[in-house]
């Protein structure tokens, strides 16, 4: 399929720029896309589906080759066998609609892509420029020459060829210690010894021998039950480092946290919230995700989940990231008994796009970034959902494992069959039911692969690539049987599959019985284990009554959603396992969810001056001027516009957003938060707002927790959200802790401690509970260097922190653009003071420094409160809040949004720096002070403004027509810049991303 001719290649032109970036070298490129079929067609039918696979007015489709003007070489790129190909098999789907047939699920469709180069390219040169356009770990190319490609290339259609599975194989347990530590690496179990050794003597009890025998099984384990077991307790599934039993060290002074700093920290402050807010909390830490009521009167509760994923990101980032946005989508449809989505978030934590030094990571950050963001786009877009707000984070930390964040929120029905919809149960005698993808190879070790740090020896079998349209009708499939009150209980089937979602839901009926030759393969070959720990993508597990099956069974025969009934829910306290009628795997319950052995860990905190931190000098910086500067941290990569990823993600398709993503007259500047309405009719909506900086844990990761957890709370307030009606998600990345994975077990254990501690300060102070979240840890990786040295890197401790709240009226939402020339502005919220720790500034000079800001939990939370009240009152035009690049950053990009300026007065910013200090104004302009807001106020609404806020806003400029203009405090300009060139600053870093990113995999 190829463009008509005298069209633009819009995909081709991408491409040479990529070429052009990436090597330096200089190619023109035609954008071609390939469909090989194995339906056995006759000529006029394959000539109808040519025809409709191509829009008539952009494009033609050709039979075999296409005509082509002369060219130099051609790659071509498709997916390994055993890949899913969505587009293939959406083409599929389509070939069967336009002809009135049903194809056998094995033939196929296949998709390649064809780049034709002019250019001369030597042959290493091709094939650095293919893998540009491939990984290898799911995909191949072949190159071929003009003159080759005119005498004719077999076409490529990818086919697995899996030989037989071998016997269920099986262990005796009675070993050394070492030998039993070889087992759990031949088999990728990640088990350390005192979890191997918890397994041996379990399966030597003479109970466990008994029971094993009455199912035909004898005191040896199957790979069935290491695998599961390997599966079940791993890092990803048993959260094993934030239930360790920690001893934390600070001063000399011992702190025994013999509960771990889940239940202490997180779930106690969380359920202490729900105890005082049950109104508005309904159901955490328990489901797939946590649902709140933000609006009493509405019909439906809100769900919200965000997850991570990492280590399949880094090594194939298309397949990753579509399968982590995907797969986050099926938490909230697995909430309670199902629930609709409603929107997306995202957040990606790499190293500089830009990176130039000698560190050989398995993809360049630049080529990572590109895969990361189409995988989230076409999962969102293709799924129908809004993709609604994120961040990126940019440090070299991360060239040894990149973050992944994504999430997603639901809205549930506040009443399902007479009982409330978040409710969910499972009874004995329970159909357990499989609906949406197939099962194959695909997935296999996800949640061991993730628990362990990135290495070139790490499993690639854990990568997918997810299918977002097949997950769509699964979607819209669950919701006509929730409607009709057909499940008991919905799933999610993520990492670990069968083993995962039906093992965690037996434990809410005491055991099940599972045949597994009864779900439905992608190919045959399975092995009875491969079959139970597969992560094949778009499936979901429910309960279902049997009475329900045959209707459960029509919604499913008409959304075109393939099911399987693969066994019973019982109470025999087991999980009882089968493959062709005789058992291959029989775990105690109780032994399977709580046998895992408490880890100990000992965490030893060192502070910053310990460490040697210092405050560095501001002579260098000052020396540039503050209109250069500001210039200068505006083009900064973190501060910088990525207008080029929010922009290719679809933020307004459900119809409901009232705030997108981007906002101003040029609709190019960020908002601080996105708003969508809960339900048409009705005027509540929910905004929400990302926190995220791991600067500042350079410093102390307490004040990293409590800054980003408070910045994700100070963005919705600043679109309208009531600050008492909120909550968020908070995701842990953090590199290992354990003794035999880091250079510094004990404090990066204390520092584990100490931003867990924040989130719950965090918490108690503002009532804002954390509903829901993941910890993801070992981000980290063994690299090569340019000279075949091995580097252990270690990425910055992060969370991410995805607030919502809600907005009671979605007319009243306040964007950040400023509105009118002559507007008043307003800096809110506590003093500015001298805290550049961990700021933008200070990142331009190489040193985090020491003073960084502190959260005035109490101050804050007035601050937010008169706000929202003057919100709701009316007397707002715009809100920003200041974070990244302090004040001078805020009021830029309101600036920015609105096409207009600014002249403020630094000598009436509230700010207990000392009036002799000779760096004063660089303080005031560039500290991260938190809690703080530029607001703009029309003239007659100024005193009704300054009466509701208290004494909370200090009135330090007006809005005027074109220029930021800065009066020092010695009452001269000292800075004078015109917006419209501050912008292009800002927009300059990543210009050539924005009209060149994204195309074709």
């Amino acid at each position: 399929m190829a463009l008509r001719p005298g069209l633009f290649d819009a995909q081709g032109h991408i491409d040479e720029r990529r070429i052009r970036d990436r090597f330096g070298l200089r190619a023109r490129v035609e954008y071609r896309k390939i469909f090989t079929e194995d339906l056995d067609l006759p000529p006029e039918e394959l000539s109808r589906f040519a025809g409709e696979l191509a829009h008539p007015v952009t494009h033609t489709a050709t039979l075999g080759a296409a005509p082509a003007r002369p060219f130099d070489h051609v790659i071509e790129v498709g997916y390994r066998p055993g890949v899913m190909d969505p587009e293939g098999r959406s083409a599929k789907l389509l070939a069967g609609y336009v002809l009135g047939r049903t194809f056998p699920f094995e033939r196929r469709v296949a998709v390649q892509h064809q780049r034709l180069i002019r250019g001369a390219l030597s042959p290493a040169e091709l094939r650095k420029v293919a893998g540009l356009f491939s990984n290898d770990t799911v995909q191949t190319f072949r190159i071929w020459s003009f003159a080759k490609w005119k005498r004719g290339i077999a076409p490529y259609m990818p086919t697995v060829r899996v030989p037989p599975p071998g016997p269920v194989r099986r262990y005796d347990l009675d070993l050394p210690d070492g030998e039993l530590l070889a087992l759990s690496a031949e088999r990728m179990l990640a088990l350390d010894i005192a979890e191997m050794g918890r397994i041996r003597e379990h399966f030597s009890r003479p109970k466990t021998v008994e029971a094993r025998r009455r199912v035909g099984l004898d005191g040896r384990a199957t790979d069935v039950e290491l695998e599961h077991l390997g599966q079940a307790w791993s890092e990803h599934c048993k959260h094993k480092i934030f239930n360790a039993d920690i001893t934390y060290v600070e001063g000399g002074r011992e702190e025994h946290i013999a509960e771990g700093i889940f239940r202490r920290y997180i779930r106690a402050a969380t359920l202490d919230i729900q105890r005082r807010k049950p109104g508005f909390i309904k159901s955490v830490l328990w489901d797939n995700s946590g649902v709140v009521d933000l609006d009493p009167g509405a019909d439906h509760y809100l769900c919200f989940k965000c997850e991570t994923h990492n280590s399949p990101s880094f090594i194939e980032p298309y397949g990753g990231a579509i399968t982590g946005i995907v797969g986050v989508y099926r938490d909230p449809m697995g909430t309670g008994r199902g629930s609709r989505l409603t929107f997306g978030v995202w957040g990606y934590c790499t190293g500089s796009p830009f990176y130039k030094g000698a560190l050989r990571p398995p993809l360049h950050p630049d080529q990572l970034l590109d895969g990361i963001h189409r995988g989230v786009r076409d999962g969102g877009n293709k799924h129908g959902v809004p993709t609604a707000i994120g961040g990126t984070f940019f440090d070299d930390s991360y060239l040894g494992k990149c973050l992944v964040y994504v999430g997603a929120a639901g809205l549930i029905p506040k009443t399902v069959a007479g009982r409330p919809g978040y409710e969910k149960w499972v009874r004995p005698g329970d159909r357990i039911i499989v609906a949406g993808g197939r099962v194959g190879k695909d997935g296999i070790h996800g949640a061991t692969a993730s628990s362990q740090e990135y290495s070139e020896g790490t499993p690639a079998g854990h990568v997918q690539i997810g299918d977002p349209y097949t997950q769509k009708n699964v979607q819209e499939f669950l919701l006509e049987a929730l409607g009709e009150g057909l499940i008991d209980f919905a799933q999610d089937s993520g990492a670990g599959g069968i083993g995962s979602a039906a093992g965690e839901m037996s434990e809410y009926s005491g055991g099940a019985r599972i045949e597994l030759d009864r779900d439905l393969f992608k190919y045959e070959g399975l092995a009875p284990w491969e079959i139970l720990e597969s992560e094949s993508q778009e499936r979901m597990f429910f309960a279902v009554d049997p009475a329900n099956v045959r209707r459960f069974a029509e919604i499913a025969e008409k959304w075109d959603v393939e099911w399987r009934d693969i066994g019973e829910f019982t109470d025999s306290g087991h999980f009882h396992l089968l493959y062709k009628g005789a058992t291959v795997g029989y775990l105690d319950i109780d032994f399977l969810h709580k046998g895992v052995p408490q880890k100990r860990l000992r965490a030893v905190w060192r502070t910053p001056e310990e460490r040697g931190l210092r405050e560095p000098s501001l002579d260098a910086l000052a020396r540039r001027g503050p209109g250069r500067l500001l210039h200068d941290l505006l083009r900064r990569e973190n501060v910088a516009s990525r207008e080029f990823l929010q922009r290719e993600y679809d933020t307004r398709v459900q119809g409901r957003t009232v705030v997108p993503a981007f906002i101003g007259e040029g609709s190019d500047v960020p908002s601080d938060a996105f708003v969508q309405k809960l339900e048409f009719g009705r005027t509540g909506a929910v905004a929400c707002g990302i926190g995220l900086n791991p600067t500042f844990g350079k410093i102390d990761t307490y004040a990293m927790a409590m800054l980003s957890a408070n910045e994700g709370l100070m963005r919705v307030v600043a679109v309208g959200a009531d600050p008492d009606r909120a909550a968020n998600n908070g995701n842990y990345c953090w590199p290992g802790v354990l003794a035999d994975e880091s250079d510094e077990p004990e404090y990066k254990t204390a520092q584990l401690v100490r931003a867990a501690r924040a989130q719950s300060d965090f918490a108690t102070g503002t009532d804002v509970a954390t509903i829901s979240g993941k910890d993801s840890m070992k981000i980290q990786g063994n690299i090569l260097d340019s000279r075949g040295r091995r580097h252990r890197v270690f990425g910055l401790p992060a969370i991410q922190f995805a607030t919502i709240g809600h907005v009671p009226d979605a007319a009243g939402c306040v964007t950040a653009d400023l509105k009118l020339a002559g507007d008043i502005v307003y800096v809110v919220g506590p003093p500015t003071r001298d805290e550049l720790g961990g700021s933008e500034l200070h990142e331009m000079l190489g040193e985090p420094g020491l003073n960084v800001p502190r959260v005035d939990l109490p101050a804050s939370m007035e601050t937010y409160r008169a706000l929202h009240s003057a919100m709701r009152a009316g007397l707002v035009e715009s809100a920003k809040a200041c974070s990244k690049g302090g004040l001078a950053a805020a009021l830029s990009l309101a600036a920015f949004g609105g096409g207009l300026g600014a002249s403020i007065d630094l000598r009436r910013v509230p700010s207990d720096i000392p009036a002799g200090d000779r760096h004063r104004d660089l303080r005031l302009l560039f500290s991260e002070s938190a809690s703080r807001f530029v607001v703009s106020v029309a003239p007659g609404n100024a005193a009704a403004f300054e009466k509701v806020m208290g004494g909370r806003a200090a009135r330090f400029g007006t809005v005027v027509p074109r220029s930021v203009v800065v009066t020092g405090s010695g009452g001269k300009v000292i800075l004078r810049e015109e917006a419209a060139r501050l912008k292009r600053s800002w927009r300059s870093t990543f210009a050539h991303k924005l009209h060149a990113g994204g195309g074709a995999p």
